[in-house]
């Protein structure tokens, strides 16, 4: 007993040593990390602000336009490459609508675009992309000399999911009775969430004491109100096989309504204006002659993005009739 005893309290001793050598290593260690950091505080600060001036020397603007890629430009070409990579996966515009009302009205000035491809209402108010929450723009809205900003953002239409739709509709075949009892249900909650959103954006406008006019944008009609029975190549995905059918379209029409009332609803309830689009592209949907929104068509994209990302979204054409709706719509009263 007294040899493993005291074997026993020999190793104990040994470990309390290696154990005593080890903290004071690591005491010595972060010693040196310490002073590196005293003699090199930007090391730490960088580490912490991956982007703390993500707008640059801007300190004030007259206009922020914030939202999904119906605002960024997505489907126009080239894309902003801007102060880096965040510029490019956002998919902004040089045709975007919001930065085109500056040319239709001296009264507008260009804006300051923050809207990024993608963006549903939770990513306005958080990093998205590499890019900074859209809402941090606010704090440039800072009215003087009694004029008033602006501030407009198209949101929602993520949240109800339009576009996967779209895609699983025309790899598989969908119900229209399930497509709209679905759709229904995804539009409704959609505009709940649109509704806090705004809520929320208000409230630090309040908190700011700034008083822009607020404008919500909708969306525009996918497809003619009367499609064909036969799709066109727009509408037909991949070897041809997958199609979208009429009576699907007919179904995303409807479903497309319903978020425009939706959105127009909430809109009012929040104290915004609402611009609807919805039939800002009549005669000119996909499928029609000219069409202002591109399907499933493969076109070169300059500027990066792929082909696929520009999938059911505007084309230059488009962005142009979208500028001058919402130009025309909105109420600087």
């Amino acid at each position: 007993m007294a040899i493993v005893r005291g074997t026993h309290d020999v190793s104990a001793t040994t470990g309390g040593r290696r154990l005593s050598r080890a903290l004071v290593s690591l005491l010595i260690a972060l010693g040196w990390i310490a002073g590196y950091f005293l003699i090199f505080p930007t090391a730490i600060d960088a580490a912490a602000q991956p982007d703390s001036s993500p707008y640059g020397d801007i300190e004030r603007v007259d206009y922020v336009a914030m939202g999904d890629s119906y605002s960024s430009g997505e489907g126009s070409p080239p894309y902003d490459s801007g102060s880096g990579q965040r510029d490019r996966v956002c998919h902004r515009s040089r045709e975007a609508w919001p930065r085109q009302l500056a040319n239709i009205s001296p009264e507008i000035r260009a804006p300051l675009l923050v809207a990024c491809t993608g963006a549903e209402t939770k990513h306005v108010e958080h990093w998205y992309k590499g890019s900074p929450p859209q809402t941090d723009a606010l704090s440039l809205l800072i009215s003087n000399e009694g004029n008033r900003d602006l501030l407009t953002m198209s949101i929602g239409g993520n949240d109800a999911g339009f576009g996967n739709w779209v895609f699983r509709c025309t790899i598989a075949t969908c119900s229209p009775q399930w497509l709209r009892y679905i759709m229904y249900y995804d539009v409704d909650k959609a505009a709940e969430k649109v509704g806090r959103l705004l809520g929320s954006v208000d409230s630090r406008l309040r908190s700011m004491r700034a008083n822009p006019y607020r404008v919500l944008v909708g969306y525009p009609r996918f497809f003619p109100k009367d499609p064909s029975q036969q799709p066109c190549r727009a509408l037909v995905y991949a070897s041809g096989i997958n199609r979208l059918t009429r009576e699907e379209q007919l179904a995303l029409n409807d479903a497309a309504n319903r978020l425009d009332r939706a959105l127009r609803a909430t809109a009012n309830r929040s104290g915004w204006q609402y611009v609807s689009l919805l039939d800002a592209f009549e005669g000119h949907e996909i499928c029609t002659e000219q069409p202002y929104m591109w399907g499933f068509e493969k076109v070169s994209t300059p500027g990066g993005g792929g082909y696929g990302s520009m999938r059911f979204h505007p084309n230059a054409s488009g962005y142009s009739k979208m500028a001058r709706a919402v130009f025309e719509s909105i109420s600087f009263n």
